[in-house]
């Protein structure tokens, strides 16, 4: 299916599941380029930016100025469609993985504030603020981020015939010999 038919096919399907949206389509000025989707209903807004070879990336729409590229990604039309669908019931925003992972694991370990994470690693907490909206933070960050909660990094690689645990780490008691 061409890009053309995938964004026409993509509007017809939000307009159907989300009664009262107004959808407005900018299509790329040479060929390959990125599709723009603006989707608002109400006061909410959404943007979909289609690119043929990565599929669909959605954001809220930030209240001024531009943000920084989409904050969720989706390869499937139909699981955007139901994502925008349960942002507009919810009234919610689009946040990216990240920023969520780790603000939500910090908030369901005993909601433990920005402040404890920062006591218990020796940073400011402005520094644990910035770590957690982060896109891509080392793994030695990371795995100190986690300690602070008082768990454990494991990384593993998972393949269709199994995973694989590929960064074993060093338990905090050995860790303290």
């Amino acid at each position: 299916m061409t890009p053309k038919k995938s964004i026409e096919s993509l509007v017809r399907l939000v307009r159907k599941q989300v009664p009262g949206v107004v959808v407005s389509v900018d299509e790329p000025s040479r060929g390959a380029g990125a599709w723009f989707i603006d989707v608002k209903k109400g006061k909410q807004s959404l943007t979909i930016e289609f690119r043929p070879d990565l599929g669909f990336g959605l954001s809220s729409t930030p209240s001024e100025g531009f943000g920084e590229g989409p904050d969720e990604f989706l390869q499937d039309a139909t699981l955007l469609v139901e994502r925008i669908t349960r942002l507009f019931r919810t009234r919610k925003r689009t946040e990216p993985a990240r920023v969520r992972l780790l603000r939500e694991l910090r908030e369901k370990r005993g909601n433990i504030s920005q402040v404890d994470i920062a006591g218990r690693l020796g940073i400011r907490q402005p520094t644990v603020s910035k770590m957690e909206r982060r896109e891509d933070l080392n793994m030695s960050t990371l795995r100190r981020y986690i300690e602070a909660l008082g768990g454990e990094l494991h990384v593993s690689a998972r393949f269709e015939d199994g995973s694989v645990e590929i960064g074993l780490t060093v338990p905090k008691a050995a860790a303290a010999r």
